[in-house]
């Protein structure tokens, strides 16, 4: 570790002094500022691998990279609101929805590394992911065609791709919102309330997401929805919950119903600025493990398939109940 700590200083240092040299090329309105930028978090991060540290175990070296390159660090607004976490976790339903947007703070310097970070893969799977479970939504409820036709997502955050689902014609009869957060679910209702109809029930509720599996009996009853999204969660979950929820999911779904739930994949090339810059720690897993996560709970071969985001990010497993 001490080995590992002299190269986060003398990385952080370099990083320090290339932003520094960046924000005089701001001062002078200089076009360069935003290839100075990117270069030094890419040089920075490339140094921060050589440490070898994965995971959790990066979480004292990184205090100590943003004790002395933390000046300019914060202002970038993504990645210091994923360092602080106000809502007490880096995925938030704010962050979310500034991934989605593509928003940059004002701060001249601040706006070169909020668009650092939206140019990574993972803010990207995000928006791509959010994306293709909408148009799954929207084919699936057009396709079945119910009265009564029930969406729940788990996790909602704002309920983007329910929006996105909508708005591009789907007209499910109720849509369940379950999350821990009520600002989220507050967001998520005013946002959706904007687009439904008055055939539409939007119905929010606030839950403790990871112990849904005990309470399905009353969160998530059997045979009670016909799609169910979960985009987020599993990515904190390990093994023995992740099959908990996924039985619990399964089993909630109607004859016909698929369940679509997302992970990010051990491909994924921004989990260095992650952990380190943003203290930002999710579980990766393969394909392999979602196809065994889904064995575990019961579910078929014939039943589950695993898709992945068109830059191969973030992967999401679509298990369908025979009709």
């Amino acid at each position: 570790m001490k080995h590992a700590l002299a190269k986060v200083d003398a990385a952080a240092h370099t990083l320090g002094n290339s932003l520094q040299q960046a924000e005089r090329q701001i001062l002078r309105q200089s076009s360069e500022a935003r290839r100075m930028v990117f270069e030094a978090i890419d040089a920075c991060l490339a140094e921060l691998r050589t440490t070898g540290l994965l995971g959790r175990e990066i979480q004292m070296p990184s205090n100590r990279l943003w004790e002395i390159s933390g000046k300019w660090l914060r202002q970038g607004a993504l990645q210091a609101r994923a360092r602080d976490k106000p809502l007490g976790y880096a995925g938030d339903y704010v962050m979310l929805t500034q991934i989605f947007d593509r928003a940059v703070t004002t701060d001249p310097l601040g706006a070169l590394f909020d668009e650092y970070f939206q140019s990574l893969d993972a803010p990207e799977a995000v928006r791509q992911r959010l994306a293709f479970a909408s148009e799954e939504l929207r084919r699936h409820e057009r396709h079945t065609r119910s009265s009564s036709y029930c969406a729940v997502i788990v996790g909602s955050g704002a309920a983007i791709e329910a929006e996105l689902a909508i708005r591009a014609g789907a007209a499910p009869a109720e849509i369940r919102l379950l999350d821990l957060d009520q600002a989220a679910l507050d967001a998520a209702t005013a946002r959706l309330s904007a687009v439904t109809g008055r055939l539409t029930s939007v119905v929010p509720q606030r839950e403790n997401l990871y112990r849904l599996p005990g309470r399905a009996a009353r969160c998530l009853p059997g045979d009670s929805c016909d799609f169910l999204i979960c985009l987020g969660l599993f990515d904190y979950l390990n093994d023995e919950d992740a099959v908990q929820h996924l039985h619990a999911y399964w089993n909630a779904l109607r004859r016909g119903g698929t369940m679509l739930i997302g992970n990010f994949s051990i491909a994924c090339e921004s989990r260095t600025y992650m952990e380190w810059i943003g203290a930002w720690f999710l579980l990766f897993r393969s394909a392999a493990d979602l196809e065994r996560l889904a064995a575990m709970a019961g579910i078929s071969p014939e039943q589950r398939q695993v898709v992945a985001t068109e830059n191969g990010v973030n992967l999401l497993l679509r298990a369908t109940k025979p009709s």
